[in-house]
């Protein structure tokens, strides 16, 4: 995910999730990159109402979650590169998955369903701590978009469909992935092949708890200290 911020921004024609190949976007102000068009266009909001580049990051951020579950996970981690023009200084956030304390690495024979794979998280503390130091918005607000599209759902799209079709066997591994993604028994079509609405409500709901879990407003005197993720300045 790229984002660079200049000031306002007009928002781009609809999105096509589809692949192949895309129109050429420009612009003298800002740009966002990201892998989904949708994820690029609620973060190009963002930028038009008035947030900054690190605003737009976290709100993208949970909704590709959504709509790319092949892609990325609210349980991973990631890394941030900011650029702060008004102070000239570049800031490195680590928030990229650990292994448990004390717990050995596996090797690479065991099984992804075996549970020793499970590394510790970073993504929600990372957030936090990139929104108390950087962020204008209240907490809640970066997971509205991710929480509208998990409980209304979103139209499947083709590569999604196939990386779903190549893992079926992980996905209903277990009772939950079966319920979630073959409720009806069989993977939804491809919107290429007619089209269908896929809606994950424990998606919702994991990520309206982690809303809630820090609605104050960011940057202001009764915002808690930043988390301990690992974060450097040059």
């Amino acid at each position: 995910m790229a984002l660079v911020d200049h000031g306002s921004v007009n928002r781009p024609a609809e999105p096509r999730p589809e692949q192949g190949p895309k129109p050429l976007a420009t612009g003298r102000r800002a740009m966002v990159s990201t892998s989904h068009p949708a994820v690029t266009a609620a973060a190009l909001d963002v930028l038009r109402d008035g947030g900054n580049a690190v605003d737009a990051m976290l709100t993208a951020m949970p909704l590709q979650q959504v709509l790319e579950p092949q892609m990325s996970t609210l349980a991973g981690g990631f890394a941030m590169l900011y650029w702060e023009a008004a102070t000239g200084r570049a800031t490195y956030l680590n928030a990229n998955l650990d292994h448990p304390a004390g717990a050995p690495i596996p090797d690479r024979a065991v099984a992804d369903t075996s549970g020793q794979r499970i590394g510790v998280p970073g993504t929600v503390v990372g957030m936090r701590a990139a929104a108390e130091r950087f962020g204008t918005r209240p907490w809640a607000a970066y997971f509205a978009p991710a929480i509208a599209a998990a409980e209304e759902g979103f139209p499947m799209y083709s590569f999604l469909y196939g990386e779903m079709a190549v893992n079926y066997g992980r996905l209903v591994h277990f009772p939950a992935g079966r319920e979630r993604y073959t409720p009806d028994g069989f993977l939804p079509r491809s919107a290429r092949f007619g089209g269908s609405r896929r809606s994950p409500p424990p998606c919702g709901a994991s990520r309206s708890r982690t809303a809630l879990s820090g609605s104050r407003p960011v940057n202001s005197p009764a915002a808690s200290s930043p988390p301990s993720a690992r974060a450097g300045a040059a």
